[in-house]
């Protein structure tokens, strides 16, 4: 199972450089706006999309944090313009499990995996800004 997972974030990472381009902070900042909007009040799209960009937000910070600032200066900048931006649009917000469940038709293991990428996402941006041992802390 471990190694599944492992192949999924490995195949997401890959496709989401080509995917997405996400070199620049305004694209992040974006998808984490839309990604709040769709989590709180507005969804948009199927289920499976909103977990796949979820998880593709997730796996782009995670590279961030994992990769070092001198062999990826573009990460550093997003990593920086998000700082000043006060982080991940979504991951400061409080999910209503009801209001997924009904839009987009989720069941109690989706919704699950809903706050996991969340909770993931939130323990990298701790990473990213000093909580723990990235290559971005705050200056």
């Amino acid at each position: 199972m471990l190694l599944h997972i492992f192949i999924i974030v490995i195949l997401l990472n890959y496709c989401l450089c080509f995917s997405i381009d996400m070199s620049d902070g305004k694209t992040v900042i974006n998808l984490g706006e839309n990604l709040k909007k769709r989590l709180l009040s507005y969804p948009s799209g199927n289920g499976d999309d909103l977990i796949n960009d979820l998880t593709d937000y997730y796996v782009y910070l995670n590279t961030v944090l994992r990769v070092p600032k001198e062999g990826y200066p573009e990460g550093h900048n997003v990593a920086e313009i998000l700082k000043k931006h006060g982080g991940p649009p979504h991951i400061l917000i409080s999910i209503n499990d009801d209001f997924i469940r009904k839009s987009y038709n989720y069941s109690e293991v989706e919704i699950n995996h809903v706050h996991e990428v969340l909770q993931d996402t939130r323990q990298v941006w701790r990473e990213i800004t000093g909580g723990g041992n990235g290559y971005y802390h705050q200056s």
